[in-house]
């Protein structure tokens, strides 16, 4: 049960995380389409993009570290990373 409850724990935080980053790319879209591309132009002249690819592997990555608790994959002799 107490497994459970971390595994519930740590994906609400993954799930945190990206809802956040989703609304920060909703908004820069937003700004996009009305015509405000300074805001468009400095997310992706002012290292913000990069910032926000980082973490969305972050997360990426912090949900297959789940995936590989709740499930491990035991074929180790594939090498393979993903």
């Amino acid at each position: 049960m107490m497994k459970s409850l971390k595994v519930a724990c740590e994906l609400t935080e993954v799930s945190e995380s990206l809802k956040t980053l989703i609304d920060y790319i909703d908004v820069i879209h937003y700004c996009y389409l009305k015509g405000d591309r300074l805001s468009s132009q400095l997310f992706f002249e002012s290292n913000r993009f990069s910032d926000w690819l980082e973490n969305v592997q972050t997360a990426q990555k912090k949900i297959q570290h789940i995936s590989d608790e709740v499930c491990p994959d035991d074929d180790t002799e594939s090498g393979d990373d993903e």
